[in-house]
């Protein structure tokens, strides 16, 4: 879900649905007030603003939405998510079901540049480290971390992390960027990448965070340094105190808890 441009969209798995914000303030409980993007019929997976515009990943393609439309980019089966590399900001890069696409902003109109050679795997949210470096975990195989060429039309160097780099012997693995860090989220607790070791070790800060949890699948920290997060059975959040300490905060999510879907879940945080 995300809200752009007074509209809250929410992506689900018969569609993208909108509506405006003024209409929460007496939603029809039907669900009426909620309106079909057209054209977006099917799993949507992703939603990314990027520089004043819409992205939606979706099983069909990639899609550009404005308002209650939406103008198919691509049509490559499989758009995970998007990001926007610091060295080319006219560029975003997808991941998708085969790999990378690449896109391209032409005025305010983003079109499809292909799919980026020398990757085929299945690149789920995938994001930039400082370096450059993508980011993100397969589900069966570990956490990948790719280079690009400078015209970032090639993958020229790929690196697979599992237990050989520290980390648990157990998959699946979720990679975040936390507190300026990029830390791995394992059944067997969390785990915090080194640059200098080119490794994994465990967390202190984090697994004395999230002690005796189930496993981290999704977190994001908000502009107050509060940390929201989902596991695998329910969501909460930890709330920073006044003298600095966390509270965990679950059970107001108790009644959503059963309509998660492992690994899918969604965590937008407006500001």
């Amino acid at each position: 879900s995300i809200i752009f441009n007074d509209i809250l969209y929410v992506g689900t798995n018969q569609g993208l649905v909108a509506i405006e914000l003024h209409k929460l303030s007496n939603p029809s409980p039907d669900g009426k007030n909620y309106q079909l993007v057209a054209g977006t019929e099917g799993q949507v997976w992703n939603l990314t603003e990027i520089d004043g515009t819409l992205l939606c990943g979706h099983n069909f393609g990639c899609f550009q939405v404005e308002g209650l439309s939406a103008r198919r980019i691509s049509s490559e089966r499989g758009f995970w998510g998007f990001f926007q590399p610091k060295s080319h900001p006219n560029i975003a890069i997808a991941g998708t079901y085969s790999g990378l696409h690449k896109l391209e902003r032409v005025g305010g109109r983003w079109v499809s540049r292909g799919q980026i050679e020398g990757f085929s795997e299945s690149s789920r949210v995938p994001f930039e480290d400082e370096m450059g470096n993508i980011w993100f975990a397969h589900g069966y195989r570990g956490i990948f971390r790719l280079e690009l060429d400078k015209h970032l039309e090639k993958v020229i160097s790929v690196n697979l992390y599992d237990s050989s780099q520290g980390l648990s012997g157990e998959l699946p693995y979720f990679i975040h960027k936390f507190n300026g860090k990029l830390i791995a989220t394992t059944y067997s607790g969390v785990y915090e990448y080194s640059q200098t070791t080119d490794s994994f070790t465990p967390s202190e800060f984090c697994n004395t965070l999230f002690k005796d949890m189930p496993l981290i699948e999704n977190l994001k920290k908000d502009s107050n340094g509060n940390i929201w997060y989902c596991t695998d059975t329910y969501m909460g959040v930890q709330r920073l105190l006044e003298d600095w300490s966390y509270r965990d905060i679950s059970t107001p999510f108790n009644r959503i808890k059963d309509y998660l879907i492992n690994s899918f879940q969604d965590i937008y945080i407006h500001s």
